[in-house]
């Protein structure tokens, strides 16, 4: 939700434009994918995409515009970070980083509070879905009832 806000519901591919709270076809694309827990929050490694680009990523419509848009990708990241940063987040992709319930629940306050500006209602009713999706679905509805109950 912080990189769609961040990101001015902006394709960073294409810079088509979207409405804010068009979660279906907005998304938070990853450099690398949501799988490297060291690099998963890292906001450089994260941008908002057009659901298009984010299923070209996953390779939903073939190699050739999987590779297309991931070449393109690629030049956006130099583009906007260098090949410094590129290589770190190479690097740091191949680590592993266990998280606590602890570490979640700092994380997801940090994010929420970014989000707080925008619309406490839409932040907290996008946070329940996303936890609803997610594995660890007990650690996460004890973050979202802490922060949501707390006062910013």
């Amino acid at each position: 939700m912080w990189i769609r806000w961040r990101d001015r519901w902006r394709d960073t591919l294409d810079g088509k434009q979207f409405l804010p709270g068009n979660y279906e076809h907005y998304h938070a694309c990853h450099y690398h994918s949501r799988a490297c827990m060291a690099i998963r929050y890292d906001e450089r490694n994260c941008h908002g995409q057009s659901s298009i680009h984010n299923a070209r990523m996953a390779g939903k419509f073939g190699q050739l515009p999987r590779k297309q848009t991931e070449e393109k990708y690629k030049a956006f990241m130099l583009w906007k970070f260098g090949q410094a940063v590129l290589d770190e987040l190479d690097a740091s992709a191949k680590e592993t980083y266990p998280r606590s319930i602890a570490d979640w629940i700092d994380l997801a306050r940090e994010l929420y509070g970014r989000c707080m500006g925008f619309s406490k209602t839409l932040t907290a009713e996008r946070l329940s879905q996303v936890y609803r999706r997610l594995a660890e679905k007990k650690t996460l509805e004890l973050i979202l009832e802490r922060i949501t109950n707390e006062q910013p």
